[in-house]
């Protein structure tokens, strides 16, 4: 993977699973893994659709996280839930 700031090559991570605060500080926390929680919870509840599916790492993304991107509500899932 190219780091979206530097350009230089880095160990790959699933960047599809990390918080906004991972991806910008490189920090990890029990909030950080609720974050990676709540999207396996998201695909478990879209029957396996790939989370934020059209884009690639890059940052287009990033931006787009910082500014608010979140997931769709899943279809399977209550309000319930």
């Amino acid at each position: 993977m190219i780091c979206c700031d530097c350009g230089e090559q880095e160990d790959p991570v699933p960047w599809r699973w990390l918080s906004v605060e991972a991806i910008r500080d490189s920090k990890f926390s029990i909030e950080t893994d609720i974050w990676a929680y709540g999207v396996t919870l998201w695909e478990i509840f879209t029957l396996a659709e790939v989370p934020y599916q059209g884009f690639s790492w890059g940052k287009e993304f990033v931006d787009k996280l910082y500014s608010g991107l979140r997931l769709p509500f899943p279809p399977y899932a209550t309000q319930d839930m």
